[in-house]
This record gives structure tokens, sequence and C-alpha cells, in this order.
């Protein structure tokens, strides 16, 4: 930045000690998760299919029951209407035979046609529950002995021999007869009713049994949850919670934080990442320390310095005239291209950063610290170091952030910085950007001539998973047609502040996220104010102007090296008069299949 800053001495890294794992009095180390969720899954399974068999078989058991039931009953009624009909035959002859009116012969008449009907229904309904056809028979038969008995009466009444068919011991013979028939029905009737109390029974225990079922199959779902909650409790989210606890605790700075372990193995994963991520911190701290050290070591101690401040990686080979770095191609379907040009004479109080995240994400930033010399430079050392350690470890760069200004206790309240975070998801092919209080970065299409219109990002808050009250992060909601650059082109977006700068004095601070597609074809151009504030003759400013002006007339002459046009036009705005501050810039572009 162009407004110089007093120093003040650096805060001292907190001293760590060695990192200790507490065991939980409850481990579940051999379990996983998701073996959990398996077994669990399993017996629940193994529960509900056996419920629901005995379910089934039990009520078809009550309706087998109850449908033998129904037909026992049924067949006792044809019986009785059978037998019924048996003993008005008996009945009417008796008195046909003792005083000869005719009319008491109807039972008799009648029976031949209702008879029939009501064997059938009798041995019909007997045989489907299974009674043996000698029992069915019975009562059958011996009804047809009585009738050729009784036709034999009736007949010697016609003939005129009514004392014959009345003598003593044709009565008994004819009572014998029909007590036959009686007996078979009363035997038939019995097994019958055997059957009826049996079904009857059947269906009571049944549904018994069912009862039971599900008595037994609700206490094992409440047991089930009982056990899978305390396992939850025990093994996730307990030590989830004292892992929570200490990681805010290092977060805010305690890098001697105990870090418990335990729970299952996810869990313990999940410990022994943020275990790394404070030994990370704990690391990086030290060797801020270090840097703080060589700084009064001499010339070579500064040179190594600022070239780690200048550039995405340390040990690279750097390229000639200020270039930067050469990035070796770690990936190829994007194009990383850094110019740095420190002001002359004195440490840079700029920085730029470009590193992995995750197997498909990349962040890139370009910061600018107040001020220039020494002091600043280590701050700005210290702001690359513990941002690439938080944005490493938190994926979103808005917390990331977050947390880097909470770590800025003890640091004079005259130093700020500025900067830009951007990580680029090459899978989901979105870019999320923050940005604290730094110019304006901008999103172009690296060809206009070809490429899609760049959307304009709309935003809105999204409360995040575990956010304090009022910390939102902020997501695009939808893309509208691209607005129009220059011209009504409408092929730049500018990406403005999404929160305040980076100081010790806002610990508090928090930034919205804005995140954009970012497919192939596009560019994001990040720069400190150094650029925009190169002033001509007449003190005007080079500007965003300026700066749209020579990405243009690199996208016109296909230059390649957007940094390179965007650097020399500034140059050429500031009539090639000595720098009075930093000059940085950063071009992250998706490459197209095909290109080179």
């Amino acid at each position: 930045m162009s407004v110089a800053r007093r120093g003040a001495p650096h805060a001292r890294p907190r001293p760590t000690g060695p990192l200790r794992l507490l065991p939980t009095r409850w481990s579940l180390a051999r379990w996983s998760l998701t073996r959990l969720v398996l077994v669990a899954s399993a017996v629940a399974l193994v529960v509900v299919l056996a419920t629901g068999a005995l379910l089934l078989s039990s009520t078809q058991g009550v309706s087998v029951a109850r449908s033998r039931q129904s037909a026992a009953q049924d067949a006792r009624q044809s019986l009785a209407q059978l037998t019924t009909s048996y003993v008005d035959q008996e009945t009417g002859l008796r008195g046909y035979l003792v005083n000869g009116d005719p009319r008491l012969l109807e039972p008799l008449n009648t029976a031949q046609t209702t008879l029939p009907r009501l064997e059938r229904e009798v041995r019909r309904s007997a045989a489907a529950l299974g009674a043996r056809a000698g029992l069915v028979d019975a009562p059958m038969a011996a009804h047809d002995v009585w009738a050729r008995y009784a036709a034999v009466q009736r007949q010697r009444v016609l003939d005129g021999d009514r004392a014959g068919a009345t003598e003593l011991s044709e009565t008994l013979r004819g009572k014998g007869l029909f007590d036959r028939v009686r007996a078979g029905s009363a035997a038939l009737d019995g097994w019958l009713a055997r059957e009826e109390a049996q079904e009857q029974h059947r269906v009571r225990a049944l549904q018994r049994r069912l009862q039971v079922v599900l008595v037994v199959a609700v206490a094992a779902l409440a047991v089930a949850l009982v056990a899978g909650f305390l396992v939850l409790w025990r093994g996730v989210t307990t030590p989830l919670a004292r892992l929570a606890r200490a990681s805010r605790a290092v977060a805010d700075g305690d890098l001697a934080a105990e870090l418990p372990a335990g729970g299952t193995t996810e869990v313990q994963a999940l410990a022994g990442g943020v275990a790394a991520m404070r030994d990370r911190l704990t690391a990086d701290l030290w060797r801020t320390r270090r840097a703080l050290e060589a700084l009064a070591q001499g010339d070579p101690a500064l040179d190594a310095l600022q070239r780690d401040l200048l550039g995405p990686g340390q040990g690279e080979s750097w390229a000639p005239s200020g270039a930067g770095p050469a990035l070796p191609l770690r990936w190829p379907d994007l194009d990383v291209q850094v110019r740095v040009e420190p002001a002359e004479g004195v440490l840079a109080g700029d920085w730029c950063d470009v590193f992995e995240v995750g197997a498909t994400r990349v962040a890139v930033v370009v910061g600018d610290v107040a001020g220039h010399g020494p002091v600043s430079a280590v701050f700005a050392y210290r702001l690359k170091h513990v941002l690439r350690t938080a944005l490493t470890l938190v994926p979103s760069p808005g917390e990331a952030l977050g947390a880097v200004a909470r770590r800025l206790s003890g640091v004079d309240a005259e130093l700020f910085a500025t900067l830009v975070v951007a990580v680029v998801d090459r899978a989901a092919g979105q870019l999320t950007c923050v940005n604290a209080g730094h110019p304006a970065g901008l999103l172009t299409a690296a060809d206009p001539a070809v490429a899609a219109p760049v959307a304009a990002p709309v935003v809105a808050p999204v409360v995040a998973p575990g956010a304090r009250p009022g910390q939102e992060r902020h997501v695009l909601l939808e893309q509208p047609g691209a607005g129009d650059g220059p011209g009504g082109t409408g092929w730049w977006r500018e990406l403005p502040a999404t929160g305040p700068i980076l100081s010790p004095v806002l610990p508090d601070a928090q930034w919205s996220e804005v995140v954009l597609p970012f497919p192939p074809g596009q560019q994001l151009l990040l720069f400190t104010d150094g650029v925009l504030e190169t002033r001509d003759r007449q003190g005007r400013e080079f500007g965003p102007e300026g700066v749209l002006r020579a990405v243009r007339d690199s996208h016109r002459q296909r230059s390649g090296r957007v940094v390179d046009a965007v650097e020399a036009a500034a140059v050429r705005h500031g009539d090639f008069a000595a720098r009075v501050d930093d000059h940085t810039l950063l071009s992250l572009t998706r490459r197209r299949a095909g290109d080179g």
C-alpha cells in the first residue's frame, strides 16, 4: 500500500508443548461409524423381517382358523336342519299310523326335495373340515334304512292293515331304526362342535401371539433406539463436542490445547486432522520467529524472506525481469501467471500464493500489507503462512480468513492488510472468492471473441453449520445475464470487497463468500493498489480503467501473458518513473481442452 505505517515489535509466538491426545473413558477405536451403521442396519433388518414374518404367519393363521370356525358353524347349522327334517318325518309317520290322516304325511312328501340339498351341504362342509366319510354318511345311511321301513308301513295302511302296522313289535322296530339316525346325527354334531371349539381356541392363541409379537417388536425398537442414541452419544457426538472445543481453542491461539482422542475411527481421523492443523500452525509460527531472527543477520536472510513473500513457492526458478517464479505445470487445466515488482530499495509489503487445498481445489491469494520494510514484510510473511495453513484445513475461505483474524492478537494495531482469496474447484467448475478490503478483482473472458459472457454474482446470506450468530456465508443464488463492460461488451465483472480489511483491531470481522461458475475460457485477474495508484505526470491514476484497457489489448493481441501486459501499461502510464509502491499481479485462467 502507498500509506506507510510505523513498525512495531513483532509478537512472539506462543510456546507450545508436545502434542497430547487424551484418551476418553470409553472408546470405539475398533469400530467405524460405517461399520456401526451397517451392523445396526443389519440387526434392524433382521428384526423387521422376523417381526414381519411372525405377523404375516399369525394373521394368516387367524384368517384360516376363523374360516374353519365359520365352516364348522355352517356345517352344524345344516346338520341341525337335516336332523329336524328327519324328526318331522318320524313324527308324521307315527301320527299317520295312529289315525290315518294323510295330511300328517306332508313332511315325508316334502323331504323328497329338501333332503338331498341339506345332505349335500352337510357332506361338503364336513369334508372341508376333514371329517371321516363314515362319520358323515352314518346318519344319512341310517335314515335311508328308516325311510324304507316307513314306506312299508304306509303301504300296509293303504292296504287296510292298520292294526298290523301299529303292532307293538313294528312300532319298537321303527323306534330302533330312528334311534340310529339320531345317534349318527349326534356323533357328527359332536365332532363338528369339537372342531369349532378347537378353531376358536386357535384364533385366541394366535391373537395372543400377535399381541406378544407387537409388544416385543416395539420393545426391541425402543431398545435399538436407546442403544443407537448411546452409541452416537458416546462414540460420535460427545467426542465431536470435545474435539470442537479443542479446535476452537486452537483456532483462538491456544496451540497447547489438549486434543481428545476416542470415538469411532472417523472421529479419530478427524482428531488426527486437527492435530495436524495444530502442528502446522505451530511450525509456521516458529518459522516466522526464525524469519524475524534472520532479519538481523544481513542481506542474505532479507533476500530469502523477499523471495518467499513474492512467489507461490520456495526454491523455484525465477523468470527474468521480475516476472515472478516460473510455476511448474501442476494443473494442466489451469494457467497461472504471477508478476511481482517491489518498490525500489525496500522489502515488499505485497505477497501472493498459489497452492492446493484438496484433491481438486486450488487456492490463490494476493495480499498487501500497509507500509514497507521489515515490519510489514514480516507481517506479510506471517499472514501468508498462517492463511495457507488455515485454507488447507478449513474448506471455507471466509471462515479461514476469520480464523486468521482471530490469531492477530499481539500484532501492532497500526498494521493491517488487504487481500483477495479465491478457491477454484476444478471438478465442480466453481470459483469461491473473498475480498478483504482489497481492490476489486476482475473476472473476465480469456478471449471475449469466443467465450460466453461472464455472469454477474448475486449473493444472499446463508448460515453455515456451526456458525455463531451473525456469521453468515454468502453463496450465488442465480446467474442473471451478463452486465456490460466498456462499450457494452459484457466480457468482464468486478469482484468487490466482501468484508473489511484484515486488522488486529477487528478480531471478530466476518467476510462473505461469492460463488461463481468458472468454466474453461474464463480468467481471474488480481492485483494490488500499487498498480492502480500509478500516476502520470499530471497526477492521474492508472486505475481500473487502465487495467481493463490493458487486459482488452492483451486479449486482442493474444500476447498470452496478461500480467506482463498490465504491468507494462502501468509503467508506460507512469512515464517509467520509480515506483512508490509494490506492484503485484496474478492471473488464473481455466484452460480449454486442447489449449497449450
